[in-house]
């Protein structure tokens, strides 16, 4: 599966890995979209897609071979990330910035296994310093990481999906700096690694 932006189109295409690409589908026409767009896969089929348009953060989600309509996610958000784990629940996260600052500011995610999304959740609410999210997913829960200003230094921190609500925010690290990269494991264990300045680290959670 590939994404990419043709003028003021984003498209997106799929194929075997033994053959060509299907026929592109235009999910996107009219507007602006901008780079980079979140671009997630499982193993039966179902796929989810994020990016920025004007500023707004939409999302679509694929079952069959059939894209959904793209949702408007936020009005007002940059940097999306996506996952979706095997039952085709996606989970999108996004940092929320109103032009004019507002109490909704912050990372925010919402969960979709349908055709529609249901309203955003604010995780964190957002410093100057809070990073952009990782997003990982694994059947029946999902866990989005990031890193934001603490006391002194910048945190890692991580909010789960589980028994049906997103549980508290958790604080795991200090001293964290890009780049951040995050993995979850088909069991739910969490994959970190981050620049801690002079040196690079790595954190396992189950």
């Amino acid at each position: 599966m590939v994404s990419w932006f043709e003028g003021a189109s984003l498209r997106v295409a799929t194929g075997p890995l033994t053959g060509g690409l299907a026929q592109p589908t235009t999910l996107t026409a009219t507007a602006r979209p901008e780079v980079p767009q979140a671009l997630a896969m499982n193993t039966r089929g179902g796929a989810v897609i994020a990016w920025t348009e004007n500023n707004g953060v939409f999302g679509a989600r694929m079952t069959a071979t059939v894209w959904t309509a793209p949702q408007l996610l936020d009005v007002d958000g940059f940097r999306p990330a996506a996952a979706i784990d095997a039952a085709s629940v996606a989970t999108v996260a996004w940092v929320s910035q109103c032009s004019s600052g507002c109490a909704t500011d912050g990372i925010r995610a919402t969960r979709s296994g349908g055709p529609s999304w249901p309203p955003p959740v604010l995780l964190s609410p957002r410093t100057p310093s809070t990073g952009i999210p990782f997003v990982g997913a694994t059947s029946p829960s999902a866990t989005v990481v990031w890193s934001e200003s603490g006391v002194a230094r910048p945190e890692l921190r991580s909010a789960t999906w589980a028994f049906g609500a997103w549980q508290p925010v958790t604080t795991s690290a200090t001293a964290v700096n890009f780049p951040m990269s995050f993995a979850l494991g088909p069991r739910g264990d969490g994959y970190v690694f981050w620049n801690g300045g002079t040196t690079f680290h790595f954190r396992y959670a189950r």
